[in-house]
């Protein structure tokens, strides 16, 4: 647990305190367990929200989060982003083992990874974990969301 601890240090450690984006908004598709299309809205501060309306074959799902933008030291563009959310889904027929038919959920999400804005063209690209829980509507652990974002960022 030490060592875990240490490393979770060392990583935080290595971003400063606030990132550094050259664009407002961005909107584009995320891709991997299904297509999402993703919009992020930066604020002053430079955190962002993100919305995210997903479909799959199973039904569709849509996210809010709060993202806090953290700048990787040495990499101009590069951001660690970490964030709480919320989803409301619905499913049109059996999708898991405990869920069958027609329905709905909504629970709590929470967000983890990495985002680049390129400097010289309006192109922004991430890689993240996005890990829920089920709050009404079923109960369940969906550590399996995650995806990788291609946006045009103006």
């Amino acid at each position: 647990m030490k060592k875990f601890i240490v490393l979770v240090f060392a990583v935080f450690s290595s971003f400063s305190a606030f990132c550094q984006v050259n664009y407002d908004q961005a909107i584009g598709v995320r891709l991997i367990g299904g297509t999402t299309i993703s919009y992020k809205n930066y604020f002053a501060n430079d955190n962002n929200a993100e919305f995210q309306v997903s479909f799959w074959k199973h039904g569709t799902r849509i996210a809010g989060l709060y993202e806090f933008n953290h700048s990787v030291d040495g990499i101009n563009g590069l951001n660690f982003i970490l964030g709480p959310g919320i989803h409301f889904g619905r499913w049109n027929k059996e999708y898991k083992d405990n869920h069958t038919g027609k329905g709905s959920e909504f629970g709590i999400d929470g967000i983890i990874g990495l985002d680049y804005g390129f400097a010289k063209i309006p192109i922004n690209i991430s890689v993240d974990w996005q890990p829920s829980i089920i709050l009404a509507g079923g109960s369940d652990f969906t550590p399996n969301l995650g995806g990788i974002a291609l946006r045009y960022t103006f």
